[in-house]
Order: structure tokens, then C-alpha cells, then sequence
């Protein structure tokens, strides 16, 4: 699954996001080092071409960059410290929140020996089935988690494009269950650099992925999901 250049489809879905709105970013980290068997590999940094293609995916992002996060792992704050001067935009840091690493787990004691014993997409494929997985939520919750998580950190003075940087195997079902797929495998599993956009259209969300947009709706979460949304409009451009 190792990519050699910024995975194809992101350009487009980046040209797919309106102007002079809020957005997110959701992205795997770049390109890393291989994980060892029987390692959870959260030491494993990236490659120094995983570098250069953060580098230049932050050169083609012709957006103003509000905030980067990245889940405490390594790699990931590699991955956007690049991103950032990539933009040119060096005025601030990446900030570390376990919200891009730990929403689908409750009890990581409990999750850690499962992925041990069967790769993430397997793991993933009961998240989305429903069928419970021990030290973990379902997968509405943390999809509820993560999408409350980006969409409370926009600031009010004018519109940006605020960067996640996480893992695959929590892209992966956050993707699936907004576009109502219940499986997932190699060919749709996210690629190292590939992300997807959110943002919204009046009440509506809205995310592209792969080169396409998605009309998600407003009925997707209970309430209070709805109440925070409604706070987190764009500004109004004067």
C-alpha cells in the first residue's frame, strides 16, 4: 500500500471544496517506514520521501491554512510540521490531540492485543457491520466523536482550511460510515497522504473524497451534534 507520489484524486477533491468557506481535512499521515510484526509501530517515523511529498502537498494547497492537528504519534506531526512549510504559511505549530488517534477506542489494553492479532481491515469490517469489538466504540460514536472534534476548532475571523492528520484506521470508517458503505477493503482502504474534505452548505454537510462530492445531509447525528454545527457557520466575509 506504499504510494510514491500524493495519491491521485486529491487535487480534484481539493478544487471540489467552495471558496471562501470553512473546511477539513481528514489525511492519513505521508509515507512511513514499514511496522515490524508484531509491532504496533507508533515509533516508526516516516521516510525521508514521505518528507517531500507532505512538502508538496502543502505547496499545492492554495487555501489559507487555519490550524493543523495531528494525532500524538510521530509520523503524523512529521507529517504536518511538512504539510505546514510546505504552505509557506510558517506561523504556527501543530497541535496533538489523541482525538485523531483514540475515537474508536474506549480501552486501548483491551483494543491493542485484537489489532495484534488481525490487520485493521478486518477490524474495521466489523466496526461497520455493527458486530461489537472489545476496547472499542461503535462506529457511530466515533465518527461523532472525530466530526464534533473538527468542526469545534474553527476560529471566527475568516474562512480556512483547518488539517487532521491521523491513520488509516480511523479515515477509513469515517469514510464509510458517512457514505453508508458497511465494508471496506484493500482497493478503498485510504492510501498513506490521502484524505477527505468536509464542510458545510447552509445546514447541509458536505465531503469529497477520491475526486467525487458527497451530499451527507442534516439528519446524520442526534441533537446536540446539530446545536454545535449550527454554532460553527462560516463567518461572513466583509
Amino acid at each position: 500500500m506504499k504510494n510514491k507520489s500524493i495519491p491521485p484524486f486529491m487535487a480534484k477533491s481539493l478544487a471540489l471544496v467552495p471558496e471562501n468557506t470553512n473546511a477539513a481535512l481528514l489525511i492519513r499521515h505521508s509515507i512511513r517506514y514499514p511496522i515490524p510484526p508484531g509491532d504496533f509501530g507508533n515509533d516508526i517515523p516516516l521516510t525521508p520521501e514521505g518528507i517531500l511529498l507532505a512538502g508538496e502537498w502543502g505547496r499545492q494547497l492554495n487555501r489559507y491554512i487555519g490550524k493543523i492537528f495531528s494525532s500524538p504519534v510521530g509520523r503524523c506531526v512529521e507529517t504536518g510540521r511538512a504539510v505546514l512549510n510546505g504552505t509557506g504559511q510558517n506561523k504556527g505549530t501543530v497541535h496533538t490531540d489523541p482525538a485523531l488517534s483514540e475515537s474508536f477506542v474506549h480501552d486501548i489494553n483491551v483494543a491493542g492485543p485484537v489489532f495484534m492479532e488481525h490487520d485493521p481491515i478486518w477490524v474495521m469490517n466489523r466496526l461497520l457491520q455493527n458486530i461489537p469489538v472489545p476496547g472499542m466504540v461503535p462506529v457511530e460514536q466515533g465518527v461523532k466523536r472525530i466530526m464534533t472534534f473538527m468542526f469545534s476548532n474553527f476560529s471566527d475571523t475568516r474562512p480556512c482550511l483547518n488539517l487532521h492528520i491521523t491513520h488509516d484506521s480511523l479515515l477509513s470508517p469515517v469514510i464509510c460510515y458517512l457514505l453508508g458503505r458497511n465494508t471496506v477493503d484493500e482497493e478503498n482502504w485510504p492510501r498513506m497522504l490521502e484524505g477527505a474534505f468536509f464542510w458545510y452548505e447552509g445546514p447541509e454537510l458536505f465531503l469529497s473524497w477520491r475526486g467525487a462530492r458527497w451530499n451527507i445531509g442534516r439528519d446524520l447525528f442526534q441533537r446536540d451534534f446539530e446545536q454545535l454545527a449550527r454554532s460553527l457557520r462560516n463567518p461572513v466575509m466583509k
